[in-house]
This record gives C-alpha cells, sequence and structure tokens, in this order.
C-alpha cells in the first residue's frame, strides 16, 4: 500500500488514523502495519485506538437478531447430501475399534482434523495431516462450508437478499467519513481492522466484482461464489480517492481495490476501474434506503 501510494504516504506531518476491534488478534494487525509505515515513513503521524465503541461498526455489525433469524431459515434449505463426505471411511483408518465413537462423533472429528490440516499451513513446519483426506473429501468439506458462508453473508436468495445488511452501518461510517475528509482534510488515510466476516458481508454490500451474485441453486454456489476469492489470509477492501488538480470536491474519483486487486463496481464501467465518488455513494445510499424499508417488513 505504501509504494502502491507515495502521494498519500510519502512525505512529512501527514495524519493516518487506524482503529482495531478489540480482539488481540485484530489489534496485533493492526500494530504491525501501522509500525511498517512508520518504518517505511518515519515522518507519518499515526493514531491508533482500540475501542468498544467502534465494535458495532468495525465487528459487530447491526440488525443481528432479524439476520439471525434469517440465516437459520436458509440454511433448513440446503439439499440433504448435496456434498457427501466419507467420514466411515475415514473413522477406520485412524481407530482400531470402529465403534469407539457414534456416528456424529465420528463425523464430527473428521470436520475438527481437517480444521487443524488447514491452520498447520499458517504454521513454519513441513508437518501435514492432508493424507488422511482424500482430494473428494476436502472438496466436499469445503463445499459445504462454502455454502454456509454463502447463506450467512452473500446475497442469498435463500435469507432474502438480506445478510449483506449486516454492514449497512459500517458502509455509511465509510461514506461519512469519506465525505468529512473530502471536506475538511485533516488526515490522509483511515484504517480499520476488524474480522473476516465482516469484510466478506461489505464486499458482497458493495457488489465488488462478482460477489453479489444472487443463486437460486445452491448446487451453483461452488463454482460462482468461494469464500476463498473474498477472504484469504490479510483480506482487505481500499478505497482510494483522487482529487483532480485544481478540481473541487464534486469532481473526486474513487477506486476500489479488494485483496489488492482492482474492483469491478456497480457504477462507472465506463470509466472503469475509477468512478465518481458522487455517482458511487448516491449509488450505496439508495440501496441502504431501500434495505432500511426491506429490513423493517421482516
Amino acid at each position: 500500500m505504501f509504494r502502491n501510494f507515495p502521494q498519500v504516504f510519502g512525505g512529512r506531518d501527514k495524519t493516518v488514523r487506524a482503529r482495531s476491534s478489540v480482539v488481540i488478534r485484530c489489534i496485533l494487525s493492526m500494530i504491525a502495519e501501522t509500525s511498517t509505515l512508520k518504518a517505511c515513513n518515519p515522518g507519518l503521524n499515526i493514531l491508533t485506538d482500540a475501542s468498544q465503541a467502534d465494535m458495532k461498526t468495525i465487528a459487530h455489525g447491526s440488525a443481528q437478531e432479524k439476520l439471525g433469524k434469517l440465516k437459520e431459515e436458509a440454511r433448513k434449505q440446503i439439499p440433504p447430501g448435496l456434498y457427501h463426505v466419507d467420514w466411515p471411511t475415514f473413522s477406520k483408518q485412524l481407530m482400531l475399534d470402529n465403534d469407539l465413537l457414534s456416528d456424529h462423533e465420528k463425523s464430527y472429528l473428521m470436520h475438527l482434523l481437517r480444521q487443524v490440516a488447514v491452520s498447520l499451513q499458517n504454521h513454519k513446519t513441513d508437518y501435514s495431516l492432508f493424507q488422511l483426506f482424500t482430494t473428494d473429501d476436502l472438496f466436499s468439506m469445503w463445499a459445504n462450508d462454502n455454502i454456509h458462508a454463502y447463506l450467512s453473508f452473500g446475497n442469498s436468495p435463500q435469507a432474502r437478499n438480506m445478510m449483506p445488511y449486516a454492514q449497512a452501518h459500517l458502509l455509511r461510517e465509510m461514506i461519512a467519513t469519506a465525505d468529512d475528509v473530502i471536506a475538511h482534510g485533516g488526515r490522509v488515510a483511515d484504517l480499520r481492522f476488524g474480522h473476516d466476516v465482516v469484510l466478506i458481508t461489505l464486499a458482497t454490500l458493495m457488489e465488488l466484482d462478482h460477489f453479489n451474485v444472487s443463486l437460486d441453486n445452491l448446487a451453483d454456489v461452488a463454482e460462482q461464489w468461494r469464500n476463498y476469492d473474498i477472504f484469504p489470509m490479510a483480506c482487505n477492501i481500499q478505497m482510494v480517492f483522487y482529487r483532480p488538480v485544481g478540481g473541487a470536491a464534486g469532481d473526486v474519483l474513487v477506486k476500489v481495490l479488494i485483496n489488492e486487486h482492482e474492483a469491478q463496481l456497480p457504477v462507472g464501467q465506463d470509466t472503469a476501474p475509477y468512478c465518481r465518488w458522487a455517482d458511487l455513494k448516491h449509488y450505496y445510499e439508495n440501496k441502504l434506503e431501500l434495505m432500511d424499508k426491506e429490513y423493517e417488513k421482516l
């Protein structure tokens, strides 16, 4: 980010504001990034904070009670056996006495060991547990998780296309912050450090790339909406603003990056990846007003 935007982070006496969820791993991410920015340019003035006051915006989202009920109803629509996992064969290779655990416990053990196998990739070791699983089983377990993510955070018709509304408060805060800085200045960047489930929902709400796709057939989800495209490790969304030399606030352009790649936006296709901030803001504010009304009907 420092290399990509030297006009933003270069020079002296520039202020960057960073806020984090109060969860330790998010605070550590904030400190790692801001200390690296400071190392790249010691002249930056970086303000950091992790406060409960920001948790609704950065972590919790809004409207959780009604949306939680929608999510549970949506999960009931997953066709039984859509992705088969061969847990009986898996358990036999681990236990001499295959009656030691119930069927549910065997299935759950396979799920937990897969989580360990995946997490081992984040550590400095060559040890692996993937040899315990077939390729088909690894795919099926991911596909099942991916469907649950789609129903929980995506634009799923099974949940009345309302799950992205959880981050309405965050998007409104981002719009207000951008307008304030465009009008009054005061800092060159606002950074927020939160959670993957917030980012994946925000990417859907903002209609970045294809992540807002609405799929009636859940068998199509694995092909058209993949969670790992949106939230790899250190996933991020960047909104970058450009003011033409000598231009007014109404001439400000914006582009959006998701995981450092220029994203397609719901407006401004003729000038992509850039669009007028006024147009994008107008689109999002209208969308949020419509979702407010739909939410009231739930």
